[in-house]
């Protein structure tokens, strides 16, 4: 994270970047006035009852709406008191040292330094749901606060960090072990729920020597953990049981998402090999195949941000959207550039071949060339298709035909549908 900011200290989108965490953190989790003192409980106070109650299921604390305020805020200030060395060794030392130096005011008040940008985008909004601080937007100002509990703790840990980690040596086996299956599981999932990632956790470090009442024992204590495991990466966590990507654009796209992909697919999903979990948990996409290297090789003749256009590419298709509309996003972008049709043809070729051996999200992890082999024989015929198979393969026809329709009409040319607009603002976009 540090090296990439400081790619991007001078970018103006850095900037864009921090703003945007900061509102969307403010708009989940604002408190409605200062406290009266600089404790814990005073500031869980100073919320909404609703986003008391937001804050409890995002770690996991099983406070109840019939509870009154002041109720859901002492609950919550024991739970995360009682946690507080599991949520700073959950964080790191990095990200702790940084929290410090905010509480400290070490960070320059007017330039964007590197340390900086990289508490913003990296510890602000998981040290917020992770009830450490607290912010506050009054007359276009924000103001982000550290309760004096918190404070004191956070220097103390710190001072005696090495200790603290072997004292929870065992436990941080692991979590580690958690946050990798965990990290693979939305990679190739988008969205699961909280039992897939146990099944992921037993299926990737088997223990034939674990009994029955250990393995249970175990759960209880995995089921406790993995929120903090969650929020540290940014994940959503709706309703206590479906973990998902940050990508999605909200809780309620998740849950639909979630739901849809249930209709669909039931409960199958991808199992995935050992070595796979290990490769997925480090990465987002499948990019060791020859023809992801090849479309790859294809961009860098007509993109001046290779990375940046292939993680569009990379999305794109994990999360089921058509060609045309990653060809609308990466022209408003400027990302890719082609010259001529012929450039046109090849770049949908080789996205088309990827896209047939790509996991993605709404298939269960399964590739659309998996899908397809799985289906019976006489099933492979559109009579036989089931409404979300028949949509699925319309999607892929759909990719050629949008391809040679965007080369007839110029995507800034004037819609024939005559609308006034450009051809990519109406129809290219509504035939998506």
């Amino acid at each position: 994270m540090v090296e990439q900011l400081n790619q991007n200290l001078e970018d103006e989108t850095l900037d864009y970047l921090i703003v945007r965490i900061v509102e969307e953190t403010l708009e989940q989790y604002e408190i409605k006035k200062l406290p009266q003192e600089s404790r814990l409980a005073a500031y869980l106070e100073a919320y909404t009852k609703e986003k008391l109650l937001q804050l409890a299921d995002d770690n996991n604390l099983d406070a109840k709406k019939s509870w009154k305020k002041a109720q859901i805020a002492n609950y919550l200030n024991d739970g995360i008191l009682d946690t507080l060395a599991e949520r700073y060794l959950i964080l790191g030392e990095r990200k702790l040292k940084l929290l410090q130096q905010f509480s400290h005011e070490e960070f320059p008040e007017e330039e964007m330094s590197l340390e900086k940008a990289d508490f913003y985008v990296s510890v602000y909004p998981v040290a917020v749901r992770m009830g450490l601080l607290y912010s506050l937007n009054k007359d276009e100002e924000v103001t982000v606060m550290m309760p004096e509990e918190i404070k004191e703790s956070l220097n103390e840990f710190l001072s005696n960090y090495d200790q603290e980690r072997k004292q929870y040596h065992s436990q941080m086996n692991v979590w580690a072990q958690i946050d990798e299956v965990l990290k693979a599981g939305v990679h190739l999932y988008g969205a699961l729920s909280v039992t897939k990632v146990i099944d992921l956790w037993e299926r990737h470090y088997p223990d034939a020597q674990r009994t029955e009442a250990e393995t249970l024992e175990m759960l209880k204590y995995l089921y406790k953990i993995l929120p903090l495991l969650v929020l540290n990466n940014g994940y959503y966590f709706v309703e206590k049981s479906i973990i998902a990507s940050p990508q999605f654009m909200d809780e309620e796209e998740v849950a639909d998402f979630y739901t849809q992909r249930s209709d669909k697919m039931d409960d199958d999903y991808y199992q995935p090999t050992s070595r796979e979990i290990q490769y997925y948990a480090q990465h987002s996409f499948e990019r060791r195949t020859l023809i992801y290297k090849k479309l790859k090789q294809f961009v860098s003749r007509i993109s001046s941000d290779v990375d940046t256009a292939m993680e569009f590419i990379e999305n794109n298709m994990v999360m089921g959207e058509t060609l045309s509309y990653l060809l609308d996003d990466v022209g408003e972008l400027e990302l890719l550039e082609f010259k001529t049709k012929r450039q046109v043809q090849q770049f949908a070729q080789l996205y088309t071949q990827l896209y047939n051996d790509a996991r993605l999200w709404e298939n269960g992890g399964y590739t659309p060339r998996e899908m397809f082999k799985q289906a019976p024989a006489q099933s492979n015929t559109p009579e036989a298709l089931s409404p979300a198979d028949k949509k699925q393969v319309e999607k892929a026809k759909n990719n050629k035909q949008q391809i040679v329709h965007a080369q007839k009409i110029g995507r800034n040319d004037p819609c024939p549908c005559g609308s006034g607009k450009k051809y990519k603002k109406c129809c290219m976009r509504k035939s998506s």
